[in-house]
């Protein structure tokens, strides 16, 4: 690795720490300056024996892993919030993927010399607008379960060309007695058989949660979701142009044009695939209602699921993520919406005791 990308990740985490800064500068002591937008010096990494030199002297000369560890160390001094991460995350993934392993891998703890620690222990995979964020961030309350950002990978369903090495480094921090995870909605949104076998070959041990919410309302949720990621809108902005209110003549064309936003919602045509993980007791289906009616509940669930021992978990703590306003559905779209989804419903039921 080049100094110049030690620097990127250095500068890279310092951002996420105090977002004023945006470049660097040599220091005349050696050391590194970071600066402002108007080149003012806000911080400087100081070279030699000193305490505070133990940054700059840790990613001198070094490679990707020691630079990871004490730039993540830097990172756990501030709570990031999913959406501060998952930007960072875009950014750096579009400019080189295998690079932005190094700044997204578990920041704490040596890379695991055994290979079977890195891997997951546990994959949400889904569904989209399913609740997976809230879900993930529950289960990462536990203190044996190392959170670890971005949250998606989506490495078995869209980035396997990307290699098995490139996968394993985002876990290449995890400490023995320790369990970690990722939530990709692809994983059972895409109905694809190879998913769920790639899976069961690399990570035969990982428990699957699937989370899945009432299908019209995830099905409105994700259409405004989506709109919004094409507008490139902030998710409290007003986005909405009147055209664009979803409508029971819309969704009944997207459905006839085959839109994945209605098509996600037929659990039962997904499911069949995961037959063998259920079966062998690897798979908990969860659903988005429980997780709102008692969160504390699910939330201990899932840990028992993982082996986990339960610990005190206040609701308070217990926040619902990605939470955003869209407007209702009118009369016509909800009885298309029920319409369209009434065998799954009732399937879901029937087959796997699951009242959506």
């Amino acid at each position: 690795m080049t100094q110049d990308d030690r620097v990127r990740i250095v500068l890279a985490h310092f951002r996420l720490w105090d977002p004023k800064v945006s470049g660097t500068a040599p220091a005349r002591d050696g050391g590194l300056r970071l600066l402002d937008a108007e080149g003012a010096p806000r911080w400087r990494i100081i070279p030699g024996d000193r305490p505070e030199a133990e940054f700059w002297s840790a990613i001198r000369n070094r490679g990707t892993r020691q630079v990871r560890k004490t730039a993540g160390a830097l990172l756990l001094r501030r709570d990031l919030t999913p959406a501060e991460t998952e930007a960072l995350w875009r950014r750096e993934d579009a400019l080189d993927p295998q690079r932005a392993v190094a700044l997204f891998a578990l920041a704490a703890g040596e890379a695991a010399a055994d290979e079977a620690l890195r891997r997951p222990d546990f994959l949400i995979l889904g569904t989209m607008k399913g609740g997976t964020t809230s879900l993930y961030d529950h289960i990462c309350r536990h203190p044996r379960v190392a959170a670890r950002r971005p949250k998606e990978i989506h490495y078995f369903s869209l980035r396997r060309d990307l290699g098995e090495d490139w996968y394993r480094g985002f876990f290449a921090g995890k400490r023995p007695g320790e369990l970690t995870g990722e939530a990709s909605p692809s994983y059972f949104d895409i109905p694809r058989p190879d998913i769920p076998a790639r899976i069961r070959a690399m990570a035969p041990r990982a428990h699957l949660f699937a989370i899945l919410a009432d299908p019209a309302r995830r099905a409105v949720s994700e259409y405004y979701h989506n709109l919004r990621i094409a507008r490139n809108a902030a998710p409290d902005s007003d986005f909405i142009r009147p055209q664009d209110v979803l409508t029971a003549e819309r969704a009944r064309a997207d459905l006839a044009a085959g839109a994945s936003y209605l098509r996600t919602g037929f659990y039962e045509t997904r499911l069949p695939l995961w037959r063998e993980d259920l079966d062998a007791g690897r798979m908990t289906i969860l659903t988005q209602r429980a997780l709102k009616a008692d969160p504390v509940a699910v939330t201990q669930q899932a840990w028992a699921a993982l082996g986990l021992s339960p610990v005190p978990l206040g609701p308070d703590k217990l926040r619902v993520l990605n939470r955003n306003s869209y407007p209702a559905p009118d009369a016509g779209l909800q009885e298309f919406l029920s319409d369209l989804y009434a065998g799954t419903v009732a399937a879901m039921q029937r087959d796997y005791g699951v009242t959506l």
